[in-house]
């Protein structure tokens, strides 16, 4: 767990912030039941978590409707 935590909050977080991409979408279930979404702003990921019926907003996908948990169940 800490591996997979540190993978995806400080490996991929820093290199894909350092490469551009725009979001990047971190799904924590069933320990958390949260979807973190970044959003690069300015070069630096913003970040919002996501759970239950919270819609989830997408610079990539701007016409995505989707909510955490429709995400969570998948």
């Amino acid at each position: 767990m800490i591996a997979n935590y540190r993978r995806d909050y400080e490996w991929k977080r820093q290199q894909y912030q350092d490469w551009g991409i725009p979001e990047y979408w971190i799904i924590e279930h069933p320990h958390r039941a949260q979807v973190t979404v970044l959003t690069l702003v300015n070069n630096i990921y913003q970040e919002k978590n996501h759970t239950g019926q919270q819609l989830l907003k997408s610079v990539v996908f701007p016409d995505l409707t989707i909510t955490a948990q429709t995400v969570l169940n998948t």
